[in-house]
C-alpha cells in the first residue's frame, strides 16, 4: 500500500511531538491524569459517626441531650444493616452514669457489628466508611500558568467532575433518607479546583505531599 509523501511526514511529525511530551509540563491532558488518580484514591464514601466496629450505643431516652443527633446515628447503622453491611444484636450497655465518678449503669442498647458483605464495602485506602462511586473529571476548565510558591512550582487547576460506577444500594430508601448528603455527593458536572505542584518528574495533587 503506497501513502501520499505528506501522509508520512504527519505520521513522522506526530511521532516527534510524542516523543517531546513529558509528564512535567503544564497542560490540560497532564492536570486530568493527575486528579483523576487522585479521585481513584478517594472514593464517595458514606459513613456512620464510628466505624471502630463493632460499635456499642445506648438507646436515646425521650429526655436525653441531643436526642435528634443520637437518634439519627442510630438511622443510619439500622440503613445499613438493612442492606446487610452491618448485622444488629439489643443487648443491655454499660455507660458511666457519673462524670466525676467511676459509677456505671446499665441501659438498653445495640451493638452494631461489620458483615463479611460490609467489609467488601469499605473503603480500604483510607478506611472512612463504604464505598458509594468514584469522580471523574469532565473537563479542565482551566489552570494558573505555574509560579513559585515555598520553594516549589504550582498550579492552580479548575474542573468539573461527575460521580461514576455509582453502586446500586444507594437507591435503597432507608440508605437515601439516612444519608441525606448523598443527593448532594451524587450530582454531575460538579465545579472543583485543586493545587498541582511540580515535583522532580512529574505534577502531583497537593494533598498528596504528606503522604
Amino acid at each position: 500500500m503506497k501513502y501520499p509523501n505528506r501522509f508520512i511526514v504527519l505520521i513522522l511529525l506526530g511521532l516527534a511531538l510524542a516523543g517531546c511530551w513529558s509528564k512535567k509540563d503544564a497542560s490540560k491532558g497532564n492536570f486530568e491524569n493527575v486528579i483523576n488518580e487522585y479521585l481513584a484514591r478517594n472514593p464517595i464514601t458514606i459513613s456512620p459517626l464510628r466505624t471502630d466496629f463493632p460499635v456499642t450505643i445506648e438507646l436515646p431516652s425521650k429526655d436525653s441531650i441531643g436526642l435528634e443527633m443520637e437518634q439519627k446515628n442510630i438511622n443510619q447503622y439500622e440503613a445499613l444493616v438493612g442492606i446487610g453491611f452491618l448485622e444488629v444484636k439489643n443487648e443491655n450497655v454499660e455507660i458511666q452514669s457519673n462524670l466525676f465518678h467511676d459509677e456505671k449503669t446499665t441501659v438498653p442498647g445495640k451493638i452494631y457489628s461489620i458483615t463479611e458483605k460490609g467489609k467488601q464495602a469499605l473503603d480500604k485506602t483510607n478506611k472512612r466508611g463504604f464505598c458509594v462511586a468514584t469522580y471523574e473529571v469532565d473537563k479542565i476548565s482551566n489552570f494558573s500558568e505555574p509560579s513559585e510558591a515555598m520553594g516549589y512550582t504550582i498550579s492552580h487547576v479548575n474542573f468539573t467532575l461527575s460521580p461514576h460506577n455509582i453502586v446500586d444500594w444507594v437507591k435503597n430508601e432507608r440508605v437515601v433518607e439516612a444519608f441525606p448528603d448523598l443527593k448532594e455527593l451524587l450530582e454531575e458536572h460538579q465545579s472543583q479546583s485543586a493545587t498541582l505542584v511540580l515535583m522532580n518528574d512529574a505534577w502531583i495533587h497537593a494533598e498528596d505531599m504528606d503522604k
